[in-house]
C-alpha cells in the first residue's frame, strides 16, 4: 500500500517515510535508507524520518555511521525533544568515547520529563547506567540507576550496578544500603549476597 502511495505521490515526504518504515521492519535496510533520504530531501523538518534514518546509521556502529546518526538525532531533538532520542545521543557519545559530549547530552536527557514521547523503562535506564559506569561517569550512572531501581525495585541488574557505582565511588555505606534494601524487599539472589559480602569485607563489618 505504501509503495502504491509513494508511486502515486512521489513528492509526498510522509509516503516515502512510511514506506521506509515498512522496509526497515522487513530488514530491507538499504532500500529503507533510500526512502528516508528521499523523504528528508523533500522535507527536512520531519522528526520521524530523521529518527528512522538515524536508527539505521546507529545499527551499523561504525564511527562514521555513529557520527551520522548523532547529527540526525540532534536535528530530530531540536525539532521535538524526545527522551528516547536524548538517550540515544548519550549512548552514541559513549560509543565514540566522547565523554564531554556524553556529559552534555546526559544533562539534556535528564532534564526531560520521563514521558516526553519516550519509553523510560527500567531496562533501558539500567543499561544506560551500566554504560555510564563503564565510562567512569559515576554521578550520571548513579542518577540513571537510581531511577531504574525506582521503576523496578526488584530488578537485580539495577541493584548490582548501583551498588558497584557506590563501590567505585568508595561509598561503602551507600553500597551496603542498596544491597541490604534489596534483600529486605525479598531479593534472595546469590549475586546480591556475594557483592554484599564484598562490601562487608571492605568495610570490616
Amino acid at each position: 500500500h505504501f509503495e502504491a502511495a509513494a508511486a502515486a505521490e512521489p513528492s509526498s515526504p510522509s509516503a516515502r517515510n512510511n514506506l521506509g518504515a515498512v522496509l526497515m521492519k522487513r530488514g530491507l535496510t538499504k532500500r529503507a535508507a533510500e526512502q528516508f533520504e528521499a523523504s528528508l530531501k523533500l522535507n527536512q523538518q520531519q522528526p520521524s524520518a530523521l529518527i528512522n534514518l538515524a536508527q539505521l546509521r546507529f545499527a551499523s556502529s561504525t564511527p562514521a555511521d555513529l557520527r551520522s546518526a548523532r547529527e540526525l538525532f540532534e536535528q530530530a531533538h531540536a525539532l521535538a525533544p524526545y527522551v528516547d532520542v536524548a538517550r540515544a545521543l548519550v549512548v552514541i557519545a559513549l560509543k565514540l568515547n566522547d565523554r564531554d559530549a556524553a556529559t552534555r547530552y546526559f544533562r539534556d536527557y535528564n532534564a526531560l520529563p520521563p514521558n516526553s514521547a519516550g519509553n523510560a523503562n527500567a531496562k533501558s535506564r539500567s543499561e544506560l547506567g551500566a554504560a555510564l559506569l563503564e565510562a567512569g561517569m559515576l554521578k550520571e550512572a548513579e542518577t540513571e540507576l537510581a531511577a531504574a531501581l525506582k521503576l523496578a525495585p526488584l530488578d537485580q541488574d539495577s541493584v548490582l550496578r548501583l551498588a558497584r557505582v557506590y563501590l567505585a565511588a568508595k561509598d561503602l555505606p551507600a553500597a551496603g544500603r542498596t544491597l541490604e534494601g534489596a534483600v529486605a524487599r525479598g531479593m534472595d539472589a546469590a549475586p546480591v549476597y556475594a557483592l554484599l559480602a564484598t562490601v562487608y569485607e571492605q568495610s570490616g563489618h
